[in-house]
């Protein structure tokens, strides 16, 4: 157990490498107006901060023919101060299917940088973490419908997307790489000759849903509305070397969730050439801290 113990740090700092995406709603706000129109959009989208919830973690291994299975985190311990810095961006791809209707599917790269500090019961153990993403695929699809529009020209929309992604990276604890750690927590531990690897790769698929109202003045198109954001990341990370002359493996498992889910959207479409090309730039509070800009090509 005070092996177990020893690495609780090293699987825990990689518990929030994937909040690279969430769903943009506007770019454009609009539906394509007509079955078959079809545009064409990039975006680019930023988040400063998002609210997670860690929900369960187990870890196990063989080290020098030992075997161990353990729950990650200690029952009083805790991960606290989440600060996600992160960036995506998107090749949109959108299609009427009724006046009132589109689908949309988008493919893009994301990635993250992330700080958080892990308390521990055990004394020592208080650690500020780092984790450096790459840049890696991503993926989404989606609809967009207008519900109502009344005779003044205000629209209620509705928009629906599904989010998908993996993201690979690095992670420092106080400024020391994770491999290192991983080699001395052996050395510690009475093994000699220890060599030291990781890979974190984190799956994440995220449900968006979202009302808003939206109204066009001339060359402006503003929206504002409430969305709703289902998270669910999936991490895991492989530990690998020798140690003693024996090779070992070391295998942590994380569930984390989305914390709060509602939050408000805001945000304006700006048409430099009316009903084609469009410039969009919008902000994302409450659950999420974004920021987002766009450029679409309706032809």
């Amino acid at each position: 157990m005070k092996l177990v113990t020893a690495f609780y740090l090293c699987a825990i700092v990689i518990l929030f490498p994937a909040l690279a995406s969430s769903g943009t709603v506007g770019n454009l706000a609009e539906t394509q107006g007509e079955f078959g129109r079809f545009s064409l959009g990039l975006e680019y989208d930023r988040i400063f901060d998002r609210d997670l919830e860690w929900k369960s973690g187990t870890w196990r291994g063989t080290v020098a023919g030992t075997s161990f299975q353990s729950l990650l985190v200690g029952p009083n311990d805790v991960v606290k101060d989440e600060q996600p810095d992160s960036h995506r961006i998107f090749l949109k791809g959108t299609v009427g299917l009724h006046p009132n209707l589109d689908i949309f599917m988008k493919i893009g790269l994301g990635t993250v940088r992330y700080r958080h500090e892990y308390i521990s019961t055990t004394p020592g153990w208080n650690e500020k973490n780092v984790f450096e993403g790459s840049w890696d695929f991503a993926w989404g699809v989606g609809t967009k419908a207008k519900l109502y529009e009344t005779k003044d020209g205000l629209r209620f929309m509705a928009d629906a997307q599904y989010l998908k992604y993996r993201i690979d990276g690095r992670s420092r604890s106080n400024g020391t790489d994770l491999s290192w750690v991983i080699q001395q927590g052996l050395i510690n531990n009475g093994h000699t000759g220890v060599t030291a690897d990781y890979d974190s790769t984190a799956t994440v698929s995220e449900w968006h849903w979202t009302v808003y109202a939206n109204k066009t003045f001339g060359d402006f198109s503003p929206y504002a509305g409430i969305k709703y954001t289902d998270v669910h990341i999936n991490n895991e990370i492989m530990m690998r070397g020798m140690a003693s002359g024996a090779p070992y493996i070391m295998k942590s498992v994380e569930k984390i969730d989305g914390d709060d889910k509602l939050g408000f959207v805001f945000g304006t479409d700006y048409y430099v050439i009316p009903g084609q090309l469009s410039l969009s730039l919008e902000g994302r509070v409450w659950a999420e801290s974004a920021i987002a800009v766009g450029m679409n090509y309706r032809f």
